[in-house]
């Protein structure tokens, strides 16, 4: 029995499977958030700073409505509520669940350049 034929017939059948497979990529992710499971956060003394951010994309900084979703505006709404250097200031950033993802990444972005790090995410458990 010779193998080159066999060999040739296996190549032919490793090529055929190989064009004829497809790959699919699943794009579609289904996320619930902002639902967490974890420990509850004790609320101790130091001091906060809420931000929340609607649905609508509207910010509002320590029950402070903001004129509109500039980064630049909500730079200065957390100035007027912060302290500079105040290493213990905690920042609750509380998302709508359906809220754009730019909107959390604006909000984020502004808290960065303020220099406040210490930043919670408020979520409810389900």
């Amino acid at each position: 029995m010779e193998l080159v034929p066999l060999i040739d017939v296996v190549f032919l059948l490793l090529i055929f499977f190989m064009v004829s497979t497809t790959f699919l990529k699943e794009s579609e992710i289904s996320l619930a958030l902002p639902e967490a499971y974890g420990d509850l956060v004790s609320e101790d003394e130091t001091t906060e700073i809420d931000l929340m951010v609607e649905q609508n994309g509207q910010y509002t900084v320590n029950g402070i409505v903001l004129k509109d979703g500039e980064r630049s505006t909500i730079v200065e709404a957390l100035l007027v509520s912060s302290k500079p250097g105040d290493a213990s200031l905690r920042v609750v950033l509380a998302a709508d669940a359906r809220a754009d993802y730019q909107s959390v990444i604006t909000a984020l972005d502004a808290l960065s350049s303020v220099g406040l790090t210490n930043v919670s995410m408020k979520t409810v458990t389900p």
